[in-house]
Parts: structure tokens; C-alpha cells; sequence
């Protein structure tokens, strides 16, 4: 799968641990998925073989979300909020 990332964006020379990929994701009032959506979401990108980052979009929820992701953003570099 890392072949077709390089053909499809070509090779911008960037460095190894520059995101060729970053999903985007609005959360609002998401606490109770929040941690099986990113461990299934990091699965599958890690079988592109390739860079990316995982980009959290708080809506402004009355929840735990925010906390969460937090949480999520110490334990893993690629993951942002």
C-alpha cells in the first residue's frame, strides 16, 4: 500500500516522519468511542506504511472527549487535537 501513496501524491522528499497523511476528525460528545476509534483508525493507517497524523477537531461537547484526546495526544506523537 505504501507504493500507491508514493504514486498517487509522487515523491515529495519529504522526511520519514512527515505526515503524508492526516485525517481530520470532528469530535463532539464522543467519549464512549473515542479510544475504539483510534486504536481501529491507527490499525488501518499503519498498514499504509507511510506517515500521517491523526487530527482531533473538538466541537465544543459538554463531555469527557477533550480529556480523552489529551489523554491520546500524550501517549502518541501522530495524534493532535
Amino acid at each position: 500500500m505504501g507504493q500507491f501513496v508514493k504514486d498517487f501524491f509522487g515523491d515529495s522528499g519529504r522526511g520519514r516522519d512527515e505526515p503524508v497523511l492526516s485525517v481530520v476528525l470532528p469530535v463532539f460528545n464522543e467519549e464512549a468511542t473515542l479510544p475504539e476509534l483510534t486504536h481501529r483508525l491507527t490499525r488501518e493507517l499503519e498498514r499504509l506504511d507511510e506517515a500521517y497524523e491523526i487530527i482531533y477537531i473538538n466541537d465544543g461537547g459538554v463531555d469527557q472527549s477533550l480529556e480523552i484526546i489529551s489523554q491520546l495526544v500524550n501517549t502518541d506523537l501522530r495524534i493532535k487535537v
